[in-house]
């Protein structure tokens, strides 16, 4: 009956999890000392076109309430997408001067910037790391393509997925725009599905049928 939240000094949660409304109040009614968030460029603004376009801002606006927070530190490894007023929402957070205007055509303070942004790329690591001899500690990356000749089993997999999505995409008569996008996107995640294990697959598959059945769809399948 105790809320975990509470309960423990230190926590880990998926944002997803975390940006629920009923767990994000949870969270917010503790006082932390730092909220860390990896990955932070998925809690990012999506880029608006203009202040009226409609975006799904679920973990943004998830990353507005931690800012109440004293200390928040924001971690990613990805570049962002080239839209100023998606990684103007990251800077914006942090309530430091650093980025004004609206959150679809923001003006970014650099200077300011600067001072709250820390990069380190792997010479910068290498650097702080590197042995006294001043050797380098890490492995060098080998950009080897190692090709792998699939098994009789794993080739008549793929050839079924293949199948699959020729039926999805095409044997049910002609789609909109939208549905051929929905269609490529199911047969390139069951392509994901397959290349990371027969269990992850079988799943999916699952999945599929029993919304295709709740549709009332007729199909066939084989095992």
């Amino acid at each position: 009956g105790v809320s975990p939240w509470e309960h423990y000094p230190f926590l880990i949660a998926s944002m997803d999890y975390a940006k629920q409304p009923n767990i994000r109040n949870q969270i917010m009614e503790n006082k932390w000392d730092i909220v860390l968030v990896d990955e932070a460029h998925n809690l990012s603004k999506p880029h608006q076109i203009s202040g009226s376009q409609k975006v799904e801002k679920a973990r943004w606006d998830l990353l507005r309430l931690l800012k109440k927070f004293e200390h928040l530190l924001l971690l990613t490894a990805t570049p962002h997408n080239g839209y100023t007023d998606t990684f103007c929402s990251l800077l914006r957070v942090l309530d430091v001067g650093a980025v004004s205007g609206s959150d679809h055509k923001p003006v970014l303070k650099r200077e300011i910037a600067k001072k709250h942004i820390c990069q380190r790329r792997r010479k910068d690591v290498i650097k702080v790391f590197k042995r006294e001899d001043g050797t380098n500690p890490f492995p060098e990356r080998d950009a080897k393509e190692i090709y792998i000749t699939p098994s009789e089993i794993e080739r008549n997999l793929y050839e079924n997925i293949e199948r699959l999505g020729n039926h999805i995409l095409y044997a049910s008569g002609p789609k909109t725009a939208f549905q051929q996008v929905i269609a490529k996107w199911t047969i390139t995640h069951l392509h994901k599905r397959a290349l990371s294990s027969p269990g992850a697959l079988r799943s999916s598959l699952r999945n599929r049928l029993k919304r295709l059945k709740a549709s009332d769809s007729e199909i066939t399948l084989t095992e």
